[in-house]
């Protein structure tokens, strides 16, 4: 008879191994949630595997239950961050956030992958304000973290195409081309200008 913490390990062990094995993990999660086993790691797998499934709803839900465990976890926090972005709850996202950015962690230079994103999303939430002088800040500050930041690249230009600045945009866009040479969206952005 397998215990529920079993369960778990056997749910863990199909979420590494990918795509192909979503059903049996989140048999198997699912089991071991039910059965009672709920800890700051479960929650998080629970978290990460219906975030890939795209029930930000459900993401949101478990990433909320793993930080009663443990608050200060940053990677958690980011990525509740990120399903409460999908769930266009842009204020609250773009508070958690903006919190993270207040952490020790991210000041030092700890995670400068995380602060690049970190300010990748809260330039997204500025332009969906309608504050895209903000949001072209934003990109900046994410591209001084990490230059090939695709997104952050396509980003400024979009954001420089809506402040009716088109040589900017479109020395932005041929960045983000230049790192991604076939990416369709990049292509269909820089022939609109």
């Amino acid at each position: 008879s397998w215990s529920e913490e079993d369960r778990f390990r056997v749910g863990v062990i199909f979420l590494k191994k990918g795509e192909s094995f979503v059903s049996e993990t989140e048999k198997y999660l699912q089991a071991a949630y039910q059965g009672g086993f709920r800890n700051g790691e479960s929650l998080t797998c629970l978290g990460n595997l219906t975030y890939r499934q795209r029930d930000y709803a459900g993401a949101a839900k478990y990433y909320t239950a793993a930080l009663e465990y443990n608050p200060e976890d940053l990677v958690m926090n980011f990525n509740l961050a990120l399903a409460l972005m999908e769930l266009k709850d842009y204020p609250q996202a773009k508070a958690r956030f903006a919190s993270l950015l207040d952490r020790e962690a991210i000041k030092e230079g700890s995670y400068p992958g995380m602060l690049a994103h970190i300010q990748l999303y809260l330039g997204q939430i500025a332009l969906v304000e309608n504050q895209p002088e903000q949001a072209a800040a934003r990109f900046q500050q994410a591209l001084e973290q990490q230059e090939s930041l695709v997104e952050a690249w396509y980003y400024l230009g979009l954001t420089y195409v809506r402040m009716n600045l088109k040589s900017q945009a479109r020395e932005a866009y041929g960045k983000a081309l230049a790192l991604q040479p076939v990416n369709k969206k990049i292509r269909e952005a820089i022939a609109q200008l």
